[in-house]
């Protein structure tokens, strides 16, 4: 009798340990920036107000350029909760594995975006060094009144 009960009781410990292990939801905050969890497209006023020295100088491509970002993030949000949707309609046991591929999912898209954000500002910054700047363009000049015996 003592042989039944105990892995009886083993067995019972088991599933009642596998019936608890918790699904943890992916959460939109998790992979959206901060600022643009509730962001919503400006009027031209509007982001004038919210971001006064920001909107100093190339005031409609800020706003525009704002308002795109604000979008994008918006219909991925839109699509995210599309898919936890989805999710909840899985049973119990295929849960855990479609939350995962929206993890999966929004973390590619977060990684694509950041590697398309360092190559636009690498070649920001490479435009930026093979253009002389004010100083450099000065003494090219200076130089080159020397060399052709220009006193000063």
């Amino acid at each position: 009798m003592k042989r039944i009960i105990i892995p009886a009781i083993i067995l019972g410990m088991t599933s009642c340990y596998a019936q608890s292990e918790e699904i943890t939801l992916p959460l939109w905050k998790n992979y959206c920036p901060p600022r643009f969890l509730d962001a919503k497209v400006l009027t031209t006023e509007e982001f004038a107000k919210q971001y006064p020295f920001q909107y100093i100088i190339y005031q409609q491509k800020r706003v525009d350029d704002y308002n795109k970002t604000v979008e994008y993030w918006q219909h991925r949000k839109y699509q995210f909760d599309r898919f936890m949707q989805t999710c909840e309609t899985f049973p119990e046991g295929k849960k855990a594995g479609c939350y995962e591929r929206i993890r999966a999912r929004e973390k590619r898209l977060n990684d694509e975006l950041t590697k398309v954000a360092n190559e636009r500002i690498n070649d920001t910054n490479a435009q930026k060094a093979q253009q002389p700047n004010n100083h450099t363009l000065l003494m090219n000049n200076m130089l080159r009144m020397m060399n052709h015996g220009a006193q000063y």
